[in-house]
């Protein structure tokens, strides 16, 4: 993670399954991951999180600055930091 500097953990997904969210979205390590794109302040607790995976690749309202967006979807180089890449 860019921000907390956490490993990526994706032991829980299955291999060869069809995921029809955001799988880096959906596993949030830190608060900064669940701010909100416009204002930055959080849209979710990061300790109560969203009940389903699926709900971090919604649209969803910011509490504060009522921005409706996809706050928790973002560009993999804004979220995190690759040490070594996989293909030269």
């Amino acid at each position: 993670c860019a921000a907390c500097k956490k490993k990526w953990d994706g032991s829980t997904l299955l291999l060869g399954t069809m995921y029809s969210y955001d799988i880096f979205a959906a596993m949030p390590c830190c608060q900064k991951r669940l701010t909100c794109k416009h204002c930055r302040r959080a849209v979710v607790d990061v300790n109560t999180g969203l009940s389903f995976y699926s709900e971090y690749s919604r649209m969803i309202t910011c509490p504060y600055c009522k921005a409706y967006d996809y706050h928790f979807i973002r560009p993999m180089s804004d979220t995190f930091v690759v040490k070594q890449p996989i293909w030269n």
